[in-house]
């Protein structure tokens, strides 16, 4: 949850002030230029933080035998710490 917040915070702390510098104003008519350069960062602002997500889960090692594998260890972990009642 913290996270996603952050990451929220950061998107629009980084998006409001840029779409500004390109001159975009919400309160008046806006230029072309300033209304393609809203559409720029709102489109290619989340394209770019999507592909640095892929390129950062790109070679995780936990696929569906491995969570397995770690299941069963934790399974024999907590069997041998908790008492059979």
């Amino acid at each position: 949850s913290l996270a996603g917040k952050s990451a929220t915070a950061v998107a629009i702390g980084i998006a409001l002030p840029l779409v500004a510098w390109l001159g975009f104003d919400p309160k008046t008519s806006n230029s072309p230029e300033a209304l393609q350069g809203l559409a720029l960062v709102f489109a290619l602002g989340p394209a770019i933080a999507h592909a640095l997500s892929a390129w950062l889960i790109a070679g995780f090692p936990l696929d569906e035998t491995r969570h397995a594998e770690i299941r069963r260890e934790l399974d024999a972990r907590e069997a041998t710490l908790v008492p059979a009642e």
